[in-house]
């Protein structure tokens, strides 16, 4: 019985993938419950799923008297990688802060920031996440208050343009958690029409951050309902978690899942009532 219960597990999960209301939610959670319970696995409760994921990324406490054993030279270099990595957000950091740069510069600071942020991978200090995300803040406030410049299309999409569509995704996005469903980006983009223009990947990824940048502290990030409905937002979603002081690793998809499974419950949760 549990193998034909799989079966139609998986054969619904995919015919959900662009999105689900919150009735079919309920019985994928309560299929997923029976096949944990045969498998002879504890179902965790919704509320604590995040929590769960999350704290299977901190290492366990060394006992006392224990010594560790030395690190391989893999983690060893993947560390150094990091520190060097926080130097640069460090220093890309002030300049922002400290020297006056055209548009055009600091557009190429931002980028470099960027991905200084994503190579940190979890090691920026509190203090530095939050500097980020106040200047990432007042930078999309800037550029949305700015005229229109004309988009140069051999530097791809233009800041304004970005900041234009992420408030348009934003929006769509509300609407789509108060419905308590989920949305795949094609189906995001045929909603929006000319307001989602064509980008790369890395303007994406750029998008989904100015996206969950905007969300109060206390609001699950709106970039799970993609990432739940649309496995190739997942990367997006994890880098934009990161940005705002998450520890989501890039190695392991299924702890990753279990986040976003848990995040999407809790922004549907945060919606409904408004």
């Amino acid at each position: 019985m549990p193998g034909g219960v799989r079966e139609h597990y998986n054969r619904a999960t995919a015919l959900t993938r662009r999105g689900a209301s919150d009735a079919e939610l309920q019985i994928l959670h309560k299929a997923r419950l029976f096949l944990q319970e045969k498998n002879h696995q504890p179902a965790p409760d919704t509320a604590a799923r995040r929590r769960q994921a999350l704290g299977r990324l901190a290492p366990a406490p060394p006992r006392a008297g224990a010594v560790r054993p030395p690190r391989p030279d893999a983690d060893d270099a993947r560390a150094r990688r990091q520190q060097e990595a926080v130097l640069r957000v460090r220093r890309l950091v002030a300049e922002h802060q400290q020297t006056h740069m055209s548009p055009r510069r600091r557009e190429e600071k931002l980028r470099e920031l960027h991905d200084a942020v994503t190579a940190a991978d979890g090691a920026l200090t509190g203090r530095l996440l939050w500097q980020i995300r106040a200047l990432r803040e007042k930078y999309a406030v800037d550029e949305t208050t700015r005229s229109r410049r004309p988009p140069r299309p051999a530097a791809g999409l233009s800041d304004e343009t970005l900041a234009a569509a992420a408030a348009a995704v934003r929006g769509a996005l509300m609407r789509v958690a108060r419905a308590q469903q989920t949305l795949t980006w094609a189906a995001l983009k045929e909603q929006l029409g000319t307001a989602l223009p064509d980008m790369t990947d890395q303007e994406r990824q750029r998008l989904i951050a100015l996206v969950d940048a905007a969300s109060e502290r206390d609001e699950p990030l709106l970039s799970s309902v993609l990432a739940a409905a649309d496995p190739q937002l997942a990367e997006a979603y994890r880098l934009s978690a990161n940005l705002l002081g998450g520890h989501l690793p890039a190695d392991d998809r299924e702890v990753l899942r279990d986040v976003i499974d848990a995040d999407v419950r809790q922004t549907h949760a945060y919606w409904r009532p408004r």
